[in-house]
């Protein structure tokens, strides 16, 4: 693979992952279990993390429990029900250098375009750091790293403040302001009661109703980690056992609750 550092070069691999978030650390892992290791991760920014890294909105977090949210290969001890983003970042980071995937990752490579060659059975990538020419491509891209801003007539003219909740202006106090927030999807619903008690009116618009459902949010104790470090099967998903995450559910002001022998135990 020739790179004299100039964005002419051509660079030629078996395998080209576009995008350094969780799926394509996951995608790098998994191919050099695989025997594949000529690999190369092109990411378009300074660094790894996907949305994670791109979203930093106040309460941001997953809204998926953190016991399923995480890797097989790399299980984590995560502080709470519902991780936030600067735990999932740390812990995407972290697993990523722990298995050496950020060695295979371009940063600042930006890909413009993706080609079939059928003579040369083979992909041409072009990117703003040079040519790949690849057997395989995989798009781990994501659905979240181009916020899609609304055309709504006279946002262009609007002068208060507008931004995106995933390019959140941090710099911006809210405290005693009139705030609208257009849309109520996942991250509307983590940021509103993070803004609420600042702002002095706050307004959110939506075109479709949400269905609402309790959020069992809570601090993971040290008993709970302990259990599913001692014995990982017993809060595995099967016939006659719940899944890991119901089984964190029993946890209960700070208490460990354990499910009952007949439905979680040894297999």
């Amino acid at each position: 693979m020739a790179d004299d550092g100039t964005h002419n070069t051509h660079h030629e691999v078996e395998v080209v992952i576009i995008g350094a978030g969780l799926c394509g650390v996951a995608a790098v892992v998994a191919l050099r279990r695989a025997g594949v290791d000529d690999v190369l991760v092109l990411e378009k920014s300074a660094r790894l993390g996907g949305t994670w890294r791109d979203n930093t909105y106040p309460g941001c977090g997953c809204d998926v429990p953190s016991l399923l949210y995480e890797y097989s290969f790399a299980p984590h001890r995560w502080s709470r029900s519902f991780a936030r983003q600067p735990e999932i970042l740390d812990y995407l980071a972290t697993t990523a250098a722990t298995h050496g995937v950020d060695r295979a990752v371009r940063y600042n490579t930006e890909v413009r375009s993706v080609r079939w060659s059928p003579r040369a059975h083979r992909w041409n990538l072009q990117t703003t750091t040079g040519a790949y020419t690849a057997r395989v491509v995989i798009v781990a891209a994501g659905p979240w790293h181009q916020p899609r801003v609304p055309d709504i007539p006279g946002l262009d003219t609007f002068p208060g403040a507008v931004f995106h909740s995933a390019r959140w202006n941090h710099e911006l106090d809210l405290t005693g302001q009139r705030v609208a927030a257009v849309g109520t999807g996942a991250s509307t619903v983590q940021f509103l009661p993070e803004i609420q008690p600042q702002a002095a009116h706050l307004d959110a618009f939506q075109s479709t109703p949400q269905w609402v459902l309790p959020k069992p949010d809570f601090p993971f104790p040290a008993a709970l980690h302990d259990v599913l470090a001692r014995h990982p099967a017993a809060c595995s998903t099967g016939p006659r056992r719940p899944s890991a995450y119901r089984c964190a559910t029993r946890v209960c002001c700070g208490r460990w609750r354990p499910w009952p022998a007949s439905t979680c135990g040894p297999p």
